[in-house]
């Protein structure tokens, strides 16, 4: 029992803990690793389609898990999603989302296994990310079609109690072992994130806006 408070109570903060932390020291002292350390220049035709499936399917997870389990119930009500028609969205996005994952990691991940010289430059944290990121998709996968457990009224309050430092380990109890497993792999990746090359997606060019133009000039008479 302890363990499970400590998993559902403890960790949660840690894994915040690590994630703010993480990032304000690594923009304080490291600003030259905040980057994706891309590995286009050494293959780029399976990391095209791989990465454009990956995020895609990243940014529909965290945005449709961002309105599942942290907006309240009232919320959706109040622009009339009923408790029937949430659920019934989250199961088909669900099974359409976290294919679109694992088949972007299965890529990323073979990419890097089979192409030599990406391979010379991939870091340990790379394919411990990539795996993380593979296990979360594939519990989703079968949360979405199979398990159809109701992440709602249990999770869901888990999560906000987390936000608003009230913690409820409680609430965990009935949820099954893959869903959460499926909970700690994702806190262990943003616990990781500001020590990867995951730390980029919290980059926005927003100086490119005042940027001058760039001036291109014709060259005459082969000069």
């Amino acid at each position: 029992m302890k363990l499970f408070i400590a998993a559902f109570a403890v960790y949660p903060y840690i894994c915040l803990t690590l994630l703010t932390g993480g990032l304000l020291l690594r923009y304080t002292y490291a600003q030259e690793e905040w980057n994706a350390r891309s590995s286009q220049f050494l293959e780029s035709r399976m990391l095209r389609c791989g990465s454009l499936i990956f995020h895609i399917g990243i940014l529909l997870s965290l945005g449709g898990h961002i309105v599942g389990l942290v907006l309240p119930p009232e919320a959706l009500r109040a622009v009339g999603v009923s408790a029937q028609a949430h659920a019934q969205i989250a199961g088909l996005a669900g099974m359409l989302i976290a294919p679109m994952v694992l088949l972007g990691v299965g890529i990323l991940l073979l990419r890097r296994i089979i192409c030599l010289p990406v391979r010379l430059t991939t870091r340990r944290t790379d394919i411990i990310v990539l795996l993380l990121i593979g296990f979360n998709a594939a519990t989703g996968m079968y949360q979405a079609y199979a398990a159809h457990f109701d992440a709602f009224t249990t999770i869901g309050p888990w999560v906000r109690g987390i936000l608003t430092l009230a913690p409820a380990p409680g609430r965990m109890i009935y949820v099954p072992l893959f869903l959460q497993l499926h909970v700690l792999s994702g806190l262990t990746i943003f616990a990781l994130l500001p020590f990867t090359r995951l730390v980029h997606i919290f980059s926005v060019p927003l100086s490119y806006v005042t940027f001058p133009f760039t001036i291109y000039r014709r060259r005459w008479g082969g000069v």
